[in-house]
């Protein structure tokens, strides 16, 4: 054994190899020595990491830029992003980009030709010019499918059964895609939603006993907190499981789970979905979380061999796979959820700022229900609420029909409370709709064909977006855009032009969950106005007027208002329990 230099253990170390005599170095010398050792090679791999990741962030993206085209292309300070502010941002960026849509008249306020840019490694090209809207909405060689499944993200992916799914070719998919689309036919069928529409009306009669809570009937209530629920209970009796709809706590803990993966849906949970970031986190927790909620109730069905009445249990009797079952549940939701909730609350707020126009839709609906009790020989004045609105059919509900006078002579139902939902959907839907043009990188029947936006070629492999707020907030089209007015639609007929109202889709992309939607959003408005008398005020009880009503937050899907709101409601005077 050897005595060690009192010097640094390094010197130590170079003294006894240099020596020639046997060694023998304390613990705290191997591990210094080992460690003396390895830094190069940790500096050298987190050099090379460094360079690899600055590299992906700051390469420039393939055909970013369209040759001899003038259409505008938006660089980024970090290219590989891209415009993160397409997501955090949106109405914003747009308007920033764009123009502001209202003052379209004013040529140098709007100039909605189309720019270019690019989010990861995707380059997108968004126009905001209504003449483009026909090349959108109509060509078919544009994916709608491929454009929402890679910009979306909305429609969550179940960790267990992703590599399955992904897994599977374009044909498949396509096939699933059939498989969908029959599924929700025949969940919002006519006869089957003419069975569903007294449940739901009771549903909502229900749900509004609680603010009969105290004797006065009178209250304050938030119309997103209150109003989303109601819909979220409506769209899983339709669209989901009967076992869930009849519990409430298993509906509440979906509710919870499903606000939570829209809350979380941003640019990274939709573009770097595995990034170890914490919305990415908690999105796939709560996506497993719903996934299973309705995998397990499926799977005890099928063991319990027991038959419900919905459209999960046709599929079941059909043999479909449980994972398809469990992804139709799901995007059905996603689907049917997002935007009648919003609809609904806004459409209350709306109204609720012009007392006189409260007046008249809750008039048109009395008088509605008034003739249709006449016709069957009621009682109008003897019914209660509750009855006389689940007696009201689906045909009147939906629009089409207010009495047998109105069918032969083709008049329909509550046409003013329908005008009202198209232009609480003119106001409050303002985003984009995705397309994708695979061109020749694909050899289909359309992989020859062309596509131009403002005059230009679009690239194979593009995506495109299109701003729905160009058309639902030009000037050109709706007079004074801005102004909540349903008697542009009601009385002057505005926005009845080729393409001029795309709140439900266009062409051959028109939304497949329409009847259903409008159904639900009808039927929570009119019940709640037979039940309360109410104005929308601020958190002080403040009326507030169509000029200085909230409006909506449409950078996120919840749609908050831009101030605080309430609904100030009492019981309605005629309410009759």
């Amino acid at each position: 054994m050897v005595s060690t230099p009192a010097s640094s253990p390094f010197a130590r170390a170079s003294a006894l190899l240099k020596s020639g005599k046997p060694t023998a170095f304390t613990s705290s010398d191997s591990v210094l020595v080992s460690s003396s050792q390895a830094t190069p090679i940790l500096l050298s791999l987190l050099i090379v990491a460094t360079s690899y990741l600055a590299w992906q962030l700051f390469a420039p993206v393939k055909n970013a830029r369209i040759k001899g085209s003038s259409i505008r292309t938006l660089a980024a300070s970090i290219p590989r992003l891209g415009q993160v502010a397409f997501y955090k941002t949106r109405e914003s960026f747009l308007y920033r980009v764009l123009g502001r849509p209202e003052e379209a008249l004013d040529a140098q306020a709007y100039h909605p030709s189309a720019v270019r840019f690019n989010v990861g490694q995707h380059n997108i090209i968004v126009s905001g010019d209504h003449q483009d809207a026909s090349t959108f909405f109509n060509t078919r060689a544009l994916s709608f499918t491929k454009g929402y499944s890679v910009l979306f993200g909305g429609t969550p992916k179940d960790p267990d059964t992703e590599p399955e799914v992904a897994a599977r070719n374009r044909a498949q998919d396509d096939k699933y895609m059939v498989f969908f689309d029959k599924n929700l036919k025949q969940a919002i069928r006519g006869e089957r939603l003419a069975d569903l529409t007294p449940d739901m009306v009771e549903d909502c009669l229900k749900d509004y006993e609680h603010f009969f809570a105290n004797n006065t009937g009178n209250g304050k209530l938030d119309p997103h907190m209150d109003v989303y629920p109601l819909i979220f209970q409506l769209s899983v009796r339709t669209v989901g499981l009967a076992e869930h709809a009849s519990n409430a706590a298993a509906a509440r803990e979906m509710y919870d789970a499903y606000w939570s993966i829209e809350r979380e849906t941003n640019y990274w949970s939709t573009l770097w979905p595995n990034l170890p970031l914490r919305s990415n986190h908690k999105r796939k927790e709560n996506s497993k979380k719903l996934f299973t909620m309705i995998h397990e109730a499926i799977t005890k069905r099928i063991e319990d061999k027991r038959s419900e009445d919905d459209q999960v249990q046709r599929m079941i009797d059909d043999e479909t796979s449980t994972i398809d079952i469990v992804r139709w549940c799901v995007g059905s939701l996603f689907a049917a959820v997002v935007n009648s909730s919003s609809m609904s609350a806004w459409l209350l707020i709306f109204v609720g700022a012009q007392p006189e126009l409260r007046q008249r839709v809750k008039q048109e609906i009395v008088e509605t229900l008034r003739k249709g009790a006449e016709e069957r020989g009621d009682d109008y004045e003897s019914l209660p609420t509750l009855e006389a609105l689940r007696r009201v059919p689906l045909e009147q509900w939906e629009g089409t029909a207010s009495s047998v006078a109105d069918r032969k002579n083709g008049s329909g139902a509550f046409p003013l409370l329908h005008a009202c939902l198209k232009e609480t959907m003119r106001h409050v839907l303002r985003g984009t709709f995705f397309r994708y043009f695979a061109g020749q990188n694909e050899s289909d029947k359309f992989a020859n064909s062309k596509v131009q936006i403002g005059g230009h070629d679009v690239n194979s492999g593009d995506f495109l977006a299109y701003w729905i707020a160009g058309t639902h907030q030009n000037s050109r089209i709706y007079r004074d855009p801005q102004r909540f007015d349903p008697d542009r639609f009601a009385i002057r007929k505005e926005g009845n032009g080729p393409l001029e109202f795309i709140g439900w889709g266009a062409s051959h992309h028109v939304c497949g969950g329409r009847r259903f939607a409008q159904l639900e959003i009808i039927i929570v408005v009119a019940t709640f106005l037979m039940c309360f008398d109410y104005e929308t005020v601020d958190l002080q009880g403040r009326p507030y007027s169509a000029e200085t009503c909230p409006s909506a937050d449409t950078d996120n899907n919840w749609r908050g208002p831009s101030k605080p709101v309430r609904l100030s409601y009492r019981r309605a005077a005629d309410f009759k329990a």
